[in-house]
């Protein structure tokens, strides 16, 4: 049988350290009442994460597949260029689009 995920629960906003946290039972959503930062709990911890995210083999299709989604995001780069809406902050990084 498997060792279960280690979790951290969340009592408080990482970003402005309220403990004013309003939780959505339902789907483990939080949203802190101060700064409206929102987040997960409970969580998996970093050393898990860590665990997760280094398999050896993790992205292996990723890698694969690099040079269609090279394609797709080229594509959608000049579509989004050739749009009439602009934003005031943008940053296209790898085909994501930050704003």
């Amino acid at each position: 049988m498997k060792n279960p995920m280690e979790i951290e629960h969340i009592k408080k906003c990482i970003i402005c350290e309220s403990s004013i946290i309003k939780i959505d039972e339902e789907s483990n959503i939080c949203k802190c009442v101060e700064c409206k930062y929102i987040f997960d709990s409970p969580r998996p911890t970093l050393k898990e994460l860590k665990k997760f995210y280094s398999k050896p083999t993790k992205y292996d299709e990723w890698i694969k597949e690099e040079k269609g989604r090279n394609l797709l995001w080229r594509r959608r780069r000049k579509k989004r260029e050739r749009s009439k809406i602009k934003f005031d902050r943008e940053v296209f990084l790898h085909g994501w689009v930050f704003l």
